[in-house]
């Protein structure tokens, strides 16, 4: 599980990844999820993300949650 968080412009809040059509969302998303079998989530940063993050509450910003299963020895 990783999680990365910026303080960025932000996505909107209705922002789906499975609509985004961007060349490098769309690598991310086939990559994690076909080749990888895990699961991303984009979404704004809030306010308890930002203080968790270091960032000052009232920052804008994004969210993105990977979450990659390890393979069994």
């Amino acid at each position: 599980r990783l999680s990365v968080v910026d303080d960025g412009r932000g996505v909107a809040a209705g922002f789906r990844l499975e609509d985004a059509t961007g060349l490098g969302l769309s690598i991310v998303r086939t990559l994690v999820t076909t080749e990888l079998d895990g699961s991303i989530v984009m979404r704004p940063l809030t306010g308890d993300d930002a203080a968790r993050a270091g960032f000052d509450e009232t920052a804008r910003g994004t969210v993105v949650d990977l979450v990659v299963p390890i393979a069994p020895d």
